[in-house]
């Protein structure tokens, strides 16, 4: 285990779905590793996964000087009539073209299937071939409802549970806040077909590979209630509603494209003309100061829907929000100036041997640097977006002690002495200023 990078240990893990939830260390994770069966150890340990470093050998060099005193081939010609190229004569053979290989197959991709055509996948998931992942919750073909509620996933019916961007496993996630299920389920009541719409581009022709599976994992632990079965054996849903997702980009199926709507309305919706006017779409992107983009909105807009935000249907999410960026014309002060710095360079010696802790630092110096006031303690600081308890225990060291010891770790005592430095440096030439203004 002692040979495997933290980052590749923690990869392996995500990949096969294990919960990282609370772990913060390289211990942490062997733990976690060391709990599955040997079976699946061995390929993390196994002689295919742990390359041994290349070593140039004199046998190797040695067989290549001799290839190269190998004296090229050469075939007799001639007829023995001393006309042309006679006998005896020799001439340079061509060596002969490789024949191309044919790519292996890939299993993930699916391969058999035809454009423009609905297959089957596992567990009731349909494949509209090639661009379109989708399922039904209790909705069937043509049963139809003139109001339509129509929502995104991801930032609007659930956010992740870790506080990351991006979901770090198929459990990596809760509702944006208490009351969604229960507006969702009342929407129902009330007379409206409820869908969701997302896109899943990473997904792409892999629709039989592990991003598939984990999002199909995820939208049915989201749309069935929790431990409750059908007596057909299968799960028990909340509340009818039909999920889609664009598997492609730049695909007319994928968001802001209206591909998603137009089939819904073509299929589990041809026997009844939906009423625009009273149905509506729901989701996070929304041109808003801190949002990625306005894919939702302008989604909404080409499918003519009205538009709403999550907080106009749901109310507030319980997650944490991004600060609010400084106008122009504000104090462009970073009060935790310092400390942002420590949490850039450990990222910067942390990412060599772990992607993942490197880039929650850099998020959390992000944060730091437009916070509008200078932090006091792990409480406050984990109540910021992209902060968490790993690195809420780093900042209140350092609000406690002055220094971090991973930079020690990491840098020695050097470094330390160096920020030490600075930092007396810095409050002696305060104390002069103040010195000089009494």
């Amino acid at each position: 285990m002692d040979k495997v990078s933290t980052g590749k240990l923690k990869r392996w893990l995500v990949e096969r779905g294990v919960d990282l939830k609370g772990c913060f260390e390289r211990g942490d994770l062997v733990k976690k590793a060391e709990e599955l069966p040997p079976s699946q150890l061995s390929s993390l340990l196994g002689d295919g996964e742990i390359a041994e470093p290349k070593v140039e050998s004199k046998y190797f060099a040695a067989s290549a000087a001799k290839e190269e005193e190998k004296p090229k081939r050469r075939k007799e010609t001639g007829d023995g009539d001393g006309d042309g190229v006679g006998d005896g004569d020799a001439v340079e053979e061509k060596p002969k073209k490789k024949k191309k290989t044919s790519k292996k197959e890939d299993p993930a991709e699916f391969q058999e299937a035809v454009p423009m055509q609905v297959h089957d996948l596992d567990r009731d998931w349909k494949y509209f071939c090639p661009a379109m992942i989708y399922k039904s919750y209790g909705v069937s073909e043509g049963e139809g409802r003139s109001k339509v509620a129509a929502f995104d996933l991801d930032g609007t019916l659930i956010r992740t549970k870790s506080g990351n961007t991006f979901a770090i496993s198929a459990q990596d996630w809760c509702a944006f806040n208490p009351k969604v299920f229960k507006v969702m389920e009342k929407l129902h009541r009330d007379g409206y077909r409820l869908v969701v719409f997302s896109n899943q581009g990473g997904i792409s022709k892999k629709v039989r590979g592990r991003a598939s599976a984990n999002l199909r994992t995820k939208v049915d632990e989201v749309m069935c209630k929790k431990c409750s079965t059908d007596p057909s054996g299968r799960r028990e849903i909340k509340f009818p509603v039909v999920f889609f997702c664009a598997n492609r980009k730049d695909d007319t199926f994928r968001k802001p494209a209206a591909g998603m709507f137009n089939y819904f309305c073509e299929t589990f919706n041809r026997s009844v003309e939906v009423d625009l006017k009273n149905s509506f779409y729901c989701g996070d992107m929304a041109g808003r100061e801190g949002d990625p983009g306005d894919t939702d909105k302008t989604f909404a807009a080409n499918c003519g829907l009205p538009f709403k935000t999550p907080e106009e249907v749901f109310g507030e999410s319980t997650g944490k929000k991004a600060l609010p960026k400084r106008d122009k014309d504000e104090d462009q002060t970073n009060f935790n100036e310092e400390l942002c710095g420590m949490f850039v360079k450990i990222a910067e010696e942390i990412g060599k041997v772990d992607k993942f802790k490197a880039r929650a630092f850099r998020k959390a110096a992000e944060t730091l640097k437009d916070y509008g006031k200078q932090v006091e303690g792990k409480k406050e600081a984990m109540k910021l977006p992209g902060i968490g308890k790993s690195i809420g225990e780093k900042v209140e060291e350092y609000c406690t002690t002055g220094k971090i010891a991973l930079m020690e770790e990491l840098f020695g005592d050097v470094e330390a002495t160096k920020e030490k430095a600075k930092k007396e440096a810095e409050d002696k030439e305060q104390g002069m200023a103040f010195a000089f203004m009494d």
